[in-house]
């Protein structure tokens, strides 16, 4: 795979993540009840869907091109978190896609608060989830050998693990409070996958990773 591919799919992962969120926008929290979710979702089935297939599916397959070369930023132990953890988390994302997708075009038409809350609620638990797999990527990014990446980009992974970890807590758990880090956590993310794809050379599947590293 070769540098420039890395670069899109890294600029492609924010510009993904941004028209997901302009499609359709709405006022629920990790606590919203069945009705609460209902009353935002019904009649938004289309926008919904393709929300779910931009941020949690698309985003997905363009985080993994940047993560199998982030494989080789990071030595040893950090090599096996970086490609176990972020496997783990694009996994997680495309599990959140297809049950997106069954909330979206299913329950929210059927109407019944049960199905809408239960899906609302896995969905919620599989973000903290994978949240807590992408605090892990960026946190062993921050602390791999200063060599095989810049201090910038350390500083931005370091900030963005902090922060995905509190909101990992608050999706995990349906609290509110800590939930509203993704604020902060989402763009600090978006920023380190982006600039993270221009400090990698290109990726060789089942060969040698080659790591460029710019700045710092």
């Amino acid at each position: 795979m070769s540098r420039r591919a890395v670069r899109v799919a890294g600029l492609g992962y924010t510009a993904t993540w941004c028209v997901g969120l302009a499609v359709f926008s709405s006022s629920t929290t990790v606590s919203s009840t069945g009705r609460e979710l209902l009353g935002q979702y019904a009649g938004h089935s289309p926008v919904l869907a393709l929300q779910f297939l931009l941020t949690q599916g698309l985003a997905a397959v363009l985080l993994g091109i940047v993560l199998a070369a982030w494989v080789g930023m990071a030595t040893g132990t950090g090599r096996v978190l970086v490609a176990w953890a972020g496997g783990a988390a694009v996994t997680v994302s495309l599990v959140q896609c297809a049950l997106g997708l069954v909330l979206a075009v299913l329950a929210v038409p059927a109407g019944d608060p049960g199905p809408v809350a239960a899906l609302g609620t896995t969905l919620d638990r599989l973000d903290g989830v994978k949240m807590l797999l992408l605090a892990v990527v960026l946190g062993t990014i921050a602390v791999g050998s200063p060599v095989r990446r810049p201090r910038w980009l350390a500083a931005l992974c370091s900030a963005g693990a902090a922060s995905l970890l509190v909101s990992a807590l608050g999706y995990a758990f349906l609290a509110d409070l800590p939930a509203m880090a993704a604020f902060v956590s989402l763009p600090l993310l978006l920023a380190s996958v982006s600039a993270g794809a221009f400090v990698v050379g290109p990726v060789r599947v089942g060969g040698p990773v080659t790591v460029s590293v710019r700045g710092g």
